[in-house]
């Protein structure tokens, strides 16, 4: 084959992936696996379903795994503090049921379908 008359390839350039809200990378410019801000709730789900099924040390993992990417994401702390101090989730699970019921019940404006 001739290459006579292709132009040379570009060189090549270290890819940058988009950041989202406060999840980003640490510095500016760094790469980031995309969707990185999307990872907490994700493995927050994984670590509570984990939980229900009594696999402590996945959820563990999951839980920290969230808190890692945003350390500031709520729910994974409350849930790994819960494995910390060996609640059970179904009695959690209750009493986020419990305070989700009495919140709709205060608040007749929402929708609650």
């Amino acid at each position: 084959m001739s290459t006579r008359g292709t132009p040379p390839c570009p060189p090549a350039r270290r890819a940058t992936f988009p950041t989202s809200g406060n999840c980003g990378a640490t510095s500016p410019g760094a790469a980031s696996p995309p969707h990185t801000g999307k990872a907490p709730p994700l493995l927050t789900l994984l670590g509570w379903v984990a939980w229900r099924q009594g696999d402590t040390v996945t959820a563990s993992h999951a839980f920290a795994e969230a808190l890692d990417i945003y350390p500031g994401y709520t729910m994974a702390k409350l849930l790994l503090d819960g494995i910390r101090n060996e609640c059970d989730p179904a009695r959690l699970l209750a009493m986020y049921r419990a305070a989700a019921a009495e919140f709709a019940a205060s608040r007749p404006d929402l929708d609650t379908l």
